[in-house]
C-alpha cells in the first residue's frame, strides 16, 4: 500500500505548471485546484506561484497596469481581463488581415514595350555591339565616358 502525498504533489505542480496555450480561465482554474490541494494560504506564496506559471507578456501587462493587484484574486481578475484583451486584439488582428489583399503589388512593374512604337534615337543591337567595342558613349557618341 503506498502513502500519497497529494499536498506535496501539488505544490510540486505549482511550481511547475505553465499557461502555455491555455486561456487565463482555464489555467486559473487548475492553479486553484493545486493550491487547494498544497494547504498554501498566504497571498504572497500563491502571487508569486500564479506569477511563474503565466506566460511572461501577461505578467508585464498587469505589472504595467495603473494599479498592480495585491491579492490572489485581484491577480486571477488582472489576468484574465489582460488575458481577454490580449485574444480580442489577435482576432480583430485576424480579421483585419482577411480584408487586405492577399498578395502585396509588386513595386516596380516592368512596361511592355510597344512594337509599333517609333524609338528613333533607339541604337539598332549592332551599333550597340560597335560602340561598346569602341569604348563610345550610348548617347552622344563620343569616348570617355558612358551613359
Amino acid at each position: 500500500f503506498e502513502e500519497v502525498n497529494t499536498a506535496g504533489e501539488a505544490l510540486n505542480k505549482l511550481r511547475t505548471m505553465k499557461q502555455a496555450g491555455k486561456t487565463a480561465d482555464e489555467f486559473i482554474s487548475e492553479f486553484k485546484i493545486h493550491a487547494a490541494h498544497s494547504g498554501i494560504t498566504q497571498d504572497a506564496a500563491l502571487i508569486d506561484y500564479f506569477q511563474e506559471g503565466l506566460t511572461t507578456g501577461l505578467v508585464s501587462k498587469i505589472y504595467n497596469a495603473e494599479t498592480m493587484p495585491t491579492t490572489i484574486q485581484g491577480w486571477y481578475a488582472a489576468a484574465v481581463k489582460h488575458d481577454l484583451n490580449y485574444r480580442r486584439l489577435q482576432a480583430h488582428r485576424q480579421r483585419m488581415q482577411g480584408k487586405q489583399p492577399t498578395k502585396a503589388a509588386p513595386k516596380y512593374v516592368r512596361r511592355e514595350r510597344d512594337p509599333d512604337a517609333m524609338d528613333v534615337d533607339r541604337l539598332s543591337e549592332e551599333d550597340r555591339k560597335k560602340y561598346m567595342l569602341e569604348g563610345k558613349c550610348f548617347r552622344c557618341g563620343q569616348k570617355g565616358h558612358r551613359a
